[in-house]
């Protein structure tokens, strides 16, 4: 896992529920998600993920290596859900 550095945060901008998302990209095997534009990156060009989608994604790359449980995910991913 490699986080790339974040030089296209002032240029691209996407918005996961409602809220602009910012931050870096991650690059592993041969895919990028790019955490500025809300993408995945492969050879064959953009995968546009459904947000929870994306942020189930962002969420494991960024606790690699680390066991996380159901509940982790849940209570991060969903957390506005009561």
């Amino acid at each position: 896992l490699k986080k790339c550095p974040n030089e296209t945060a002032s240029t691209f901008q996407a918005v996961i529920n409602g809220k602009p998302m910012s931050g870096p990209r991650y690059t592993f095997d041969r895919w990028t998600l790019d955490c500025v534009r809300g993408t995945l990156v492969g050879e064959a060009g953009d995968i546009f993920l459904r947000p929870k989608s994306f942020e189930v994604l962002r969420y494991l790359i960024e606790n690699a290596g680390r066991l996380v449980s159901r509940e982790d995910v849940l209570g991060t991913v969903w957390a506005d859900v009561t």
